[in-house]
């Protein structure tokens, strides 16, 4: 396995079935930003392999004989399938995602145990709590400061790094996040 995270944003991804499955992908692919295309062999139109064209992702989401053609389409075109039914035969599986603002969890089996996946994604994601989103904020916002002030790599990368570390996470809990990001500048060297 190789996980990855996409932006699909103004990509086309189809979803071919709109079962409870095909909606799930469906909205999450929107909610990323794709632009979805929603095809439905059991109530408006059988699926046909032209339904793919200009397709950056796919999810086959229908009856398991549908979704093998779906399979095969999209391999003979190179797209990446995705099989609800058969999550051996496609190209990937979607992990459990919690996301809290810019800081995103995935935990992933491999398709092998989707339930644990999730029970592991709860538990994590009852830790994170709002802290953690704003110090991923907050971090994004020092990190240009330090990429401009810091020609040498190795100095940078320390103090990204120290930035990173756990305490500076329990005194945003503590003291908010305008006397971290203060005290985060003065470790900052002027340029």
């Amino acid at each position: 396995m190789f996980p990855v995270v996409l932006d699909l944003t103004g990509r086309t991804v189809v979803v071919v079935g709109h079962g409870t499955v095909g909606r799930r992908k469906a909205a999450a692919a929107a909610e990323s930003g794709a632009r979805v295309v929603v095809i439905d062999p059991a109530v408006n139109e059988p699926y046909r392999p032209e339904h793919l064209a200009g397709a950056a992702l796919v999810f086959a989401c229908a009856t398991p004989e549908v979704n093998a053609r779906v399979v095969a389409d999209c391999r003979a075109r190179s797209i990446w399938v995705n099989s609800a039914s058969d999550p051996a035969a496609g190209d990937f599986t979607l992990p459990a995602v919690h996301a809290a603002g810019s800081l995103v969890v995935a935990v992933s089996t491999g398709g092998a145990a989707p339930a644990l996946a999730r029970r592991v994604r709860d538990r994590l994601a009852a830790q994170l709590d709002p802290a953690f989103a704003a110090w991923v904020e907050l971090l994004n916002e020092i990190r240009g400061q330090v990429l401009v002030s810091i020609p040498d790599p190795v100095r940078r990368r320390a103090l990204l790094d120290g930035f990173a570390d756990w305490p500076w996470l329990d005194r945003l809990r503590a003291e908010g996040v305008d006397a971290v990001r203060a005290a985060m500048l003065a470790a900052v060297p002027v340029s």
